[in-house]
């Protein structure tokens, strides 16, 4: 998985996690048995910025005129600032739990296209995949794609 974006409470393949386990050891040594310092340099934060969130209408995958404009905002900083995004898809409570995470699937592909339509390069979009298709908060604010970036 490439190119994946990991925040808190999603866990790196195994190699990965094998890697900064051994970084870890080594930096530990390195820092005169303080862990806390060896953490600190093992793993550096990553800061992320929720740009925007996109709302849909319930059942439903496509964008009105409002999330059109919105997602050519977005499209122009990312193109000028150079950072990656990230594309998370939710859907409500509503409904069967397979049609909910379809929904969740073309939503942020929906979003995705509208990116790549407004000059986005591929490369710098991710979707990544819930822990739970099921959006926080009332239904018309469940029925979201978020969009966060990665500088």
């Amino acid at each position: 998985m490439s190119g994946a974006i990991y925040t808190t409470g999603t866990r790196p393949p195994r190699r990965t996690a094998a890697v900064l386990v051994a970084l870890v050891g080594f930096l530990f040594d390195r820092s005169n048995g303080d862990p806390a310092s060896a953490a600190r340099e093992a793993v550096p934060p990553v800061h992320t910025t929720l740009l925007a969130r996109v709302y849909f209408d319930r059942g439903r995958s496509a964008l009105d005129a409002h999330d059109r404009a919105t997602l050519a905002s977005v499209a122009t900083l990312a193109r000028e600032s150079g950072a990656s995004l990230t594309l998370t898809g939710y859907a409500d409570a509503t409904g069967d739990k397979w049609r909910n995470i379809s929904l969740a699937r073309d939503r942020t592909t929906v979003v995705r296209i509208a990116l790549l339509t407004h000059g986005v390069a591929e490369s710098r979009i991710v979707s990544r995949r819930p822990a739970s298709v099921i959006g926080s908060g009332p239904d018309e604010e469940a029925r979201r794609v978020e969009i966060w970036t990665v500088p």
